[in-house]
């Protein structure tokens, strides 16, 4: 998606500002302009700081400015590309663009994200590179294994793929495990087929595991 028209938004409304702004006042000041929500904007001017176009002043960390280059950006744009199908998780604000870029209707309009549904995406994530146990996760954020799961297969769907392996490993054997994704590779995309072979060993929510293991192979 090209993306450099919302940071000459951000810029327009930042250079015509006649008060201090902080980052979330930039962000509700665009929401209300541009009917987005605030973490779309809060995430695009992040990757506009990221990219040298605003920057905090020292004296003040709350408040940002349009640096030279994002006048001269503001003046003459250059194309900014991100393809969620290509984000690498090892890069947060890559990553963080990526999921609020995906949440997109039909018709090209961006939908509104739910704030705190993408600071639970994010979250994640995190914690997936950081190895945390994904049923720790889970009730470090009182939510239950479902809904962990629900979440990695709508990044899924969207191109997001996640090594869980490690957490896999911890709660199904290695060689059940393997047994379980040649089922996949023999049978194909069927959890109904799986559940009703493994469903007396395994827990649905363990065999739903393995099933996006096999989809990320």
């Amino acid at each position: 998606m090209e993306i450099s028209s919302y940071i000459v938004k951000l810029l327009d409304v930042l250079s015509e500002s006649t008060e201090p702004v902080s980052r979330q006042d930039l962000a509700s000041q665009m929401t209300s302009m541009a009917g987005e929500e605030d973490n779309f904007w809060l995430v695009l001017t992040e990757k506009a700081v990221h990219d040298g176009y605003i920057k905090t002043k020292p004296a003040k960390s709350k408040t940002v400015v349009v640096t030279p280059m994002g006048k001269k950006f503001r003046k003459e744009p250059t194309p900014i590309e991100v393809h969620p199908e290509d984000v690498n998780s090892d890069d947060e604000l890559a990553m963080k663009l990526s999921i609020v870029l995906s949440q997109r209707r039909g018709n090209g309009e961006l939908a509104h994200v739910s704030s705190e549904h993408t600071r639970l995406q994010i979250k994640l994530i995190k914690a997936i590179d950081r190895k945390i146990a994904l049923d720790e996760f889970a009730e470090q954020e009182h939510l239950d294994f479902d809904t962990v799961l629900d979440e990695l297969e709508k990044m899924l769907s969207t191109g997001h793929r996640f090594n869980i392996r490690y957490f896999i490993d911890e709660v199904i054997e290695k060689q059940d495990t393997q047994e379980i994704l040649d089922f996949f590779e023999e049978n194909g995309d069927n959890m109904s087929l799986c559940i009703e072979e493994w469903g007396d060993v395994y827990k649905t929510q363990e065999l739903r595991l393995i099933h996006y293991l096999w989809k990320t192979l």
